[in-house]
């Protein structure tokens, strides 16, 4: 009498031999893939937008006068200084160019204090800070900045306007003494969803083709059921 082998015991082996690292290897490209885009996604969405804020305010500092930025002294009485009336008139232009910008502004220095010298805002807007208000939130990286040869400042914190992502340029006379630091917010709850949906889409679409190889394996896995089963009554039945 022949002895055949039993279904279940060669469908564990000769099924897996054949067919199922195909399948797990397909399942670890897509893994791989997914976690890939994840960190292209981090990259692109946040290292290089980090890296784009921080070249405009760099570009934007490059534009305004020293001299100008000089005469100011963060008092009231600059808001009848014809300086600060174009540099506020300019830094408004620029944020009219960059609706992506929350707040664009200058910020001084002096007897430990940080202080508004020219906000983008109007004055009837409720988030306009007046020359000479100081910026009690201040972070010790904001002071370094006025410390010689600093380089720009990019944060992402929480002040009382909101949660921001803000680049910091400063600006140096002929000196290299900085008198000034020019600051540009943007959103971070707004960049964040923007992060997040972009992270979401990707986990759905590795998730999902993850789900496909997995009904294509159980497809496949049940047609060997079938094909051995018929084997094996095949083989029953010619004995």
């Amino acid at each position: 009498k022949r002895h055949t082998i039993p279904y279940t015991y060669r469908m564990h082996t000769d099924g897996l031999k054949r067919h199922d690292f195909a399948y797990a290897f397909a399942a670890l490209v897509i893994i791989g893939l997914g976690i890939g885009a994840y960190f292209y996604a981090d990259n692109t969405t946040n290292t290089r937008e980090y890296d784009a804020l921080t070249q405009r305010a760099e570009s934007f500092a490059a534009l305004l006068n020293v001299a100008r930025i000089a005469s100011l002294t963060g008092t009231n009485a600059d808001l009848e200084n014809s300086d600060y009336l174009y540099l506020k008139q300019q830094l408004a232009g620029l944020k009219d160019y960059n609706p992506d910008l929350q707040f664009i502004y200058l910020m001084g220095n002096a007897d430990d204090r940080i202080y508004f010298l020219v906000d983008a805002e109007s004055a009837d807007s409720e988030d306009y800070s007046a020359p000479g208000q100081t910026y009690s939130e201040a972070s010790g990286e904001l002071f370094a900045l006025w410390e010689p040869d600093a380089p720009p400042l990019l944060e992402i914190y929480a002040d009382r306007w909101g949660n921001w992502i803000s680049a910091l340029a400063p600006i140096r006379n002929v000196d290299g003494e900085t008198i000034a630091v020019l600051g540009i917010d943007k959103d971070a709850a707004e960049h964040s969803m923007y992060f997040l949906i972009v992270a979401g889409l990707i986990v759905i679409a590795t998730l999902s083709l993850l789900l496909l190889i997995a009904i294509l394996y159980s497809s496949h896995r049940t047609e060997i059921d079938l094909i051995d089963m018929k084997s094996d009554f095949v083989a029953a039945a010619s004995h």
